[in-house]
């Protein structure tokens, strides 16, 4: 049956109405769909066609036969006849490719619901010969989906020789279907006779008529056969009773048959080879003239022959009964080896008018295996685009093995049409077709093979490690100076390259040449997909690489070129994953890399194209640690478990990987191990070196967040050594970040600096701002804090902790260089910085929103209980009330300093949010606490730590809010002053220890500068200036503190100083 016929209604007969049937038909279809049950010829598909044209109901006729099993062909008809009935619908409806077969039930729906958008009610599918699909095929139950779903006034009338399968009980038991069955369809008396009066070459009694209608039981094909044969012998009843219903069919055909002449049985048999034909493919088969004659007759007469238009010619199709029928005198009277010769002119009169698939099949029965060789190389590449490969499969799957194994063209395409499920498999294959073509010096045969032996393990997604002897033939290939052949085999062979290096290869020299080829042919291709595939595999080569400026460039171009409209869905699915990919390299994109996630799993969900869903949760687990939201990346992790990776330790590697960062951030170290050790034994058997970076780095951290020190080191060895394997300097940079951090633990400051120092510097040049791989806030605040401590590449290093939000739970709160939105200063002039500008205070800002800010900030870093808060500032209301007023002026408070973060409120106590302000008091006391209370942060030698305090003493510009008078400013004022006096203290005693007289004397000026009134700095420096030979300056001192202890406190300077400046004055012999 072509194409054409397949989904081509029967053109009716004029038949006296069935009102009967019409009126049962009219009851059922209330119902929206009707299941017609009974024998083969009882007359279901005349009785619906007549049906259909009584009632005036335009329809869509689809005829069932064996190829519907595979259900890429059905909704590949399915879709045809859309086309022809729907023709003002551009686009086509959706093909079954082998990215929808996890999901075949989501493709279904959405291929119906778009189907029936299509249709104007009142309308009918009429689904033919529902028997012809076997017991247990998927077909049943896409059936009912498209039954179920059906809207009000498209109506689904099933014509079947059998019942509805199990499929189908629930929508029969919620009264959705109506069944006719044999009782229902058969002819009733008067029917019959109708029937016999139609025939007016022929006068039989009403009793014979009756006797003839009760023989038949209102059987259709016995009625027609027996009024027939009655035109040539007389009918009787002794006759009659010699024969059961069954038996009917075969005798009275037989009778008729005998009747015709030689050159009508000759006809009828040949004829019978083809499914359906037009009048000139009979008359070429047959060599009769009168062919038009024979076929008219046979469709006048009601004999069992059914009348089609295609393009305005006739075509007509012998019911199956009948046909069945003739086949079987053919094998009775035809010789098998002119059956053949037969068969092989039948199948290229089919294969003219583009029944490639009916044509296979008779040249399958006849053993013809060249002929079927050419169908297959010339159909292969049209059926796998459609989604078809199965029929491929069937049609190879039909010629010997020793045929098959000989032809390198038909192990290719058996190989490819297995290449989607069955990647392993197809690679055999693939790889016998490549050894045939490289024997016969076939250059587009072997690369064409090489592509899609490369395509099976991107497919399979499991072990990389053979794709070396691959890539290793091509740069031996290309060494021979051999040109490719096309640019549509060149552009295969690129997009091919790039991702074989990129997952097996990546230090290949020409990596970056094989991208740039591949995106380059690309531009022209005509094959989006392929387009597709050469920007995916770019996207992941500058990923990886650490060429986020590149890929930036790539996605904008691959967005501007590949536009939805043009591609599969599984390729949408893919661009979505791989602008994912790209967004979670940067901060700046962080909502539209989640973004992407989710509208690549709404498109899976809409489409029933399910296999990237697990690529698409791994970028939801990175995008969800970028941004710190463990519980979401726990939830994308738990959808990864619920998918089938059991087949893919790529995938299953990469997995563990990431639950692997979950659990180090989630505080799990040892479970953080377990996870990383697997996920790295896992990826020892795929070959995948940027991925091994990626577990490596994870299991050092791991390892040495657990106190497996040594351990953790050797990792770092191992990741040095990949490295440059990977050729990633993005993975460089991770690896002397990770370096430089287990240095500082370690207390190795000078070469932590060198490896910061290197790491820094590669980052600013290469524009690095991420997380990716590297989801570890506390060890980059730790050494983003060292790289400010050391002034390396302060402004990149802002960047970055701006950028990456490194607010952690205790941020180095004593580096004024640290980049935080806010910046108070209180101890001197009292102003807030606030986004690198001064803070202008509303005029109607209350006086209370700012004194609590103050007050919050003489609460010390640690902050203070919110009652004792509220008192302070509102003594005069109750405990409540002034509770109610603290939490309004808080909320006012961050609104003012623009964050929720600036004020944090926690178990009772409220204190200024050290991540998100600087404040010089606070860090003031947090670096001499550094001094006094040593931790691990703290300065490991003396020289760092006197370092220290000078640091703190040079925050101290004034008294700690002068202006206010408020007690609880006045306490904190006090006690910062007499730190700072300490401090200046211990300082220049230090300096006096080391015989650093002026820098000494330089410090004991500062705190001259903060209280002129402190004797005892005075004497200290008078002592450094003596111990320096500087006499004059020593006396200049002295008077300098007697003036002003006179000029303010109205006494003389004390004995001590008396004494060293007689000391001094007195001129030495």
């Amino acid at each position: 049956m072509t194409p054409l016929i397949k989904i081509t209604a029967p053109r009716p007969l004029s038949v006296a109405p069935r009102e009967r049937a019409f009126r049962l038909l009219d009851d059922g279809l209330k119902r929206g769909a009707a299941w017609i049950a009974s024998p083969a010829g009882s007359g279901k598909t005349t009785l619906i066609a007549s049906y259909l044209e009584a009632r005036n109901i335009p329809c869509l006729w689809y005829h069932v036969d064996n190829r519907d099993a595979d259900l890429a062909a059905f909704f590949y008809y399915l879709g045809l006849a859309a086309k022809r009935t729907a023709p003002r619908f551009r686009k086509p409806l959706p093909l079954l490719t082998p990215e929808y077969l996890m999901g075949v039930s989501v493709f279904a729906r959405r291929f119906f619901e778009e189907l029936y958008k299509r249709l104007k009610p009142p309308f009918a599918i009429v689904v033919d010969d529902y028997q012809e699909i076997p017991a247990g095929a998927a077909f049943h139950d896409i059936m009912n989906l498209g039954l179920s779903i059906a809207p009000d006034g498209i109506h689904i009338l099933v014509l079947s020789r059998s019942t509805a399968p199990p499929a189908y009980t629930r929508m029969i038991a919620n009264n959705r279907i109506a069944r006719l069955g044999w009782e229902d369809v058969r002819l009733t008396e008067d029917e019959s006779r109708q029937i016999v009066r139609g025939h007016k070459d022929l006068q039989l009694p009403d009793r014979m008529i009756g006797l003839l209608h009760d023989k038949t039981q209102g059987w259709v094909a016995g009625m027609v056969l027996l009024v027939e044969s009655a035109k040539s012998r007389p009918l009787t009843p002794e006759l009659l009773d010699e024969f059961t219903p069954e038996e009917i069919f075969g005798y009275f055909a037989t009778e008729i048959f005998c009747k015709a002449s030689p050159q009508e049985q000759k006809f009828l048999l040949l004829t019978a080879f083809l499914p359906s034909m037009s009048v000139h493919m009979a008359e070429s088969l047959t060599g009769n003239a009168a062919a038009e004659k024979i076929l008219l007759s046979l469709y006048n007469r009601n004999f069992f022959t059914e009348c089609h238009f295609k393009d305005h010619h006739m075509v007509f199709v012998y019911h199956p009964l009948f046909r069945e029928f003739l086949m079987d005198m053919g094998r009775k009277r035809i010789p098998e080896g002119e059956r053949t010769a037969i068969q092989q002119r039948a199948a290229a009169l089919l294969m003219d008018e583009g029944d490639m698939e009916s044509a296979a099949a008779l040249l399958v029965n006849a053993g013809d295996w060249k002929a079927l060789a050419a169908v297959v190389l010339k159909q292969a590449p049209a059926l796998i685009a459609r989604g078809r490969s199965k029929t491929i499969e069937e049609w190879l799957a039909r010629i010997p093995p020793e045929a098959l194994q000989n032809d390198p063209w038909l192990l290719y395409w058996k190989g490819v049409s297995q290449l989607a499920a069955h990647p392993a498999q197809s690679r055999a294959y693939l790889e016998d077709a490549f050894r045939l073509f490289e024997s016969g010096n076939n250059d587009a045969g072997m690369l064409l093979a090489w592509s899609a032996i490369v395509a099976t393990f991107l497919f399979e997604f499991d072990d990389f490690r053979p794709l070396d002897r691959w890539i290793n033939w091509l740069d031996d290939y290309r060494r021979s100076n051999k040109a490719l052949l096309s640019p549509e085999i060149e552009a295969g062979v690129a997009a091919g390259m790039t991702g074989a290096l990129t997952w097996c290869r990546p230090s290949h020299p020409d990596m970056g040449a094989w991208v740039e080829k591949a995106l380059a042919l690309s531009s022209t291709a005509a094959d989006s997909e392929a387009t597709m595939r050469a920007y995916t595999n770019g996207a992941v080569h500058y990923i990886w690489a650490g060429m986020f400026h590149e890929c930036a460039i790539l996605i904008r171009e691959m967005e501007k070129t590949v536009g939805p409209q043009n591609v599969s869905p599984l390729r949408r699915i893919l661009i979505k994953n791989t602008q994912a990919m790209f967004y979670n390299t940067s901060t700046e994109f962080r909502e539209q890399a989640q973004r992407a996630v989710l509208e690549g799993m709404q498109i899976a969900q809409e489409t029933g194209v399910r296999v990237i869903d697990p690529l698409l949760c791994f970028q939801g687990v990175i995008s969800s640690l970028n941004e710190g939201d463990l519980h979401r990346a726990e939830d994308f992790l738990g959808e990864i478990e619920r998918k089938q990776l059991s087949g893919s330790r790529t995938h299953s590697s990469h997995y563990f990987c990431l639950a692997g960062w979950h659990q180090l951030l989630s505080k799990n170290t040892r479970q953080a191990v377990l996870f990383a050790e697997k996920s790295l034994a896992l990826n020892q058997e795929t070959g995948v070196p940027v991925t091994e970076a990626i577990i490596r780095v994870l299991l050092a951290h791991a390892l040495h967040a657990s106190g497996e020190h040594s351990e953790a080191q050797e990792q770092l060895a191992r990741i040095k050594t990949i490295q440059p394997r990977t050729a990633s300097a993005y993975f460089e940079y991770l690896c002397l970040l990770t370096e430089a951090y287990f240095l500082f633990e370690g207390g190795e400051q000078t070469p932590g600096y060198d490896s910061l120092q290197q790491a820094l510097t590669k980052g600013r040049r290469k524009g690095f701002c991420t997380k990716i791989y590297f989801w570890l806030p506390a060890v980059m605040t730790r050494l983003c804090a060292e790289a400010l401590e050391a002034k390396i590449e302060v402004a990149y290093v802002q960047t970055l902790i701006r950028d990456l939000e490194l607010v952690a739970e205790a941020p180095p709160i004593e580096l004024q260089s640290w980049p935080r939105p806010v910046k108070i200063y209180t101890l001197g002039d009292f102003e807030v910085i606030k986004d690198d500008k001064p803070l202008v205070f509303p005029v109607k800002a209350p006086r209370k929103i700012i004194a609590l800010l103050k007050l919050l900030i003489a609460c010390g870093k640690k902050g203070s209980s919110e009652e004792r808060v509220a008192d302070l500032l509102w003594p005069n209301a109750d405990g409540d009330t002034a509770l109610q007023s603290l939490a309004t002026g808080i909320h006012r408070l961050r609104q003012l300093l623009g964050s929720e973060q600036a004020i944090v409120r926690r178990d009772g106590k409220v204190k200024m949010g050290s991540g998100y302000c600087w404040i010089d008091a606070h860090s003031f006391e947090t670096l001499l606490e550094r001094t006094v209370h040593p931790t691990s942060e703290s300065p490991a030698s003396p020289d760092p730590l006197w370092r220290t305090v000078h640091k703190a003493i040079s925050l101290y510009n004034g008294a700690f809010l002068s202006e206010s008078g408020d007690a609880w400013s006045i306490s904190y004022r006090e006690r910062l002053r007499d730190k700072f006096l300490r401090a200046i203290k211990h300082l220049g005693s230090h300096y006096e220890d080391e015989s650093l007289f002026m820098n000494a004397i330089e410090t004991y000026q500062k705190g001259l500068e903060i209280d002129d009134l402190v004797e005892e700095f005075y004497y200290r420096i008078m002592k450094c200036f003596a111990a320096a030979g500087r006499r004059a300056e020593a006396m200049a001192v002295y008077n300098q503190c007697k003036r002003i202890l006179n000029g303010v406190l109205g006494v003389d300077p004390c004995a001590e100083i008396q004494v060293l400046y007689s000391s001094v004055s007195t001129p030495r012999p």
